[in-house]
């Protein structure tokens, strides 16, 4: 294990030397997921979720858009599509649903990914 983390770590820093910054993060997402994949925490099914989203609403909860002045059509179809596909995100859209209130307040914040998601999220 410390020998696969030093090999990845110099290829890494090998690879970077050769890369504009902006393609750096690019890089260095691309072989964290890579190895996520490897250790099998990452499964097929949310690797094509995050690279494809979802393609039709098909087999996807019902549920109304609480606010679609915050939450655009497409993000509302991602929200409703996570419980399919990871099922920690069981009970998100009544949540949003339910709680829209705190989830407004969440996403219009500057950045969101640096505070606490509402609920038990």
């Amino acid at each position: 294990e410390a020998l696969m983390k030093n090999i990845t770590s110099i290829i890494f820093n090998n690879v970077c030397r050769g890369l504009f910054v902006q393609h750096k993060l690019v890089f260095a997402f691309l072989i964290a997921s890579r190895i996520e994949k490897f250790a099998k925490n990452l499964s097929d099914g949310e690797w094509n979720f995050l690279l494809r989203g979802i393609l039709d609403d098909e087999g996807l909860d019902d549920i109304k858009n609480p606010d679609s002045s915050v939450i655009n059509a497409k993000a509302w179809k991602l929200a409703r599509a996570l419980p399919t596909i990871c099922p920690v995100f069981q009970g998100l859209p009544m949540s949003v649903v339910n709680n829209i209130a705190d989830w407004k307040k969440w996403i219009q914040t500057k950045e969101p990914q640096e505070n606490k998601l509402p609920g038990k999220w």
